[in-house]
């Protein structure tokens, strides 16, 4: 084979190998934007559940004190206009897809619904400044409730917890095997360019050594 030949050769391997690590290249990259995206995702839903256990808390920390106080209870009663029920018409709401989140927030909505229902009756047992009365309902029914509901976001959270341990784990996969297809493509270049400066050499040694001796 000519010199020519095998430039010709090299380069056509250098463009083949490029155009092969290109279209991977451009795999993995889509990969790791989605991989980015649902770990975004993941930490927007996970945020606001870690909001409904911080709310849920002061609304029981308000009650308890409104009870003891015999004051008025500046809390939401209506599960479906308080914080909750507003996020959940919201778009991060409606775009949970994970069955295991969502057979949790079904589980939350009974004891959510009738801690702020039953709140009603401890207002009205204020109202009257029955004080004994409003704190039987709450020991006996708006604090279990409550209780239940934390837990069920707390158990959400450490569900999005793993989801995004999980991601995040893809995403060094992807991220290492990026890092070894571009170490891969270097050295492949490499041992071209070397190859076809040796074959320039060896070409040229056989052509000088069959040369005719100057008489």
């Amino acid at each position: 084979m000519s010199i020519r030949a095998r430039i010709f050769l090299g380069f056509a391997l250098i463009a083949l190998a490029g155009a092969a690590w290109g279209g991977v290249a451009l795999t993995l990259r889509e990969q790791f934007v989605n991989q980015a995206e649902e770990q975004h995702k993941l930490q927007t839903e996970s945020s606001a559940f870690a909001e409904m256990i911080s709310a849920h808390r002061s609304w029981k920390s308000n009650l308890i004190e409104s009870v003891m106080n015999m004051t008025a209870f500046p809390g939401s009663l209506d599960p479906y206009t308080c914080f909750y029920g507003s996020w959940l018409k919201g778009e991060v709401a409606q775009n949970i897809d994970d069955a295991e989140v969502l057979r949790l927030m079904d589980e939350v909505f009974g004891p959510h619904e009738r801690a702020h229902l039953d709140a009603l009756a401890i207002v009205q047992y204020i109202d009257r400044g029955n004080r004994e009365a409003a704190k039987r309902e709450l020991d006996a029914h708006i604090i279990p409730y409550l209780d239940e509901t934390i837990s069920l976001y707390s158990q959400i959270v450490e569900r999005y917890t793993v989801l995004m341990a999980e991601t995040k784990e893809n995403s060094d996969k992807l991220a290492n095997a990026s890092f070894a297809l571009t170490m891969t493509f270097i050295a492949l270049h490499f041992i071209i360019v070397v190859f076809l400066f040796m074959s320039v050499l060896f070409s040229k040694s056989i052509s000088s050594s069959r040369q005719p001796p100057i008489p």
